[in-house]
């Protein structure tokens, strides 16, 4: 399976939510990677790329 197929089959949402994550209603979601106090990562729902926004510098 190619990776182009794997993400046609998931989307973000579905991704997110396997590991427990929800973006809010903005699509702001706290980064994973480092504890911080307000949301600074933005998804682009329906595309599979998210990107780092603010002062998540990950």
């Amino acid at each position: 399976m190619e990776t182009s197929d794997i993400k046609q089959r998931l989307s973000i949402e579905k991704v997110l939510s396997h590991y427990g994550l929800q973006a809010n209603r903005n699509n702001m979601l706290k980064c994973p990677f480092h504890e911080e106090k307000e949301p600074s990562l933005k998804i682009y729902p329906p595309h599979p790329a998210s990107v780092p926004q603010g002062t998540c510098g990950v």
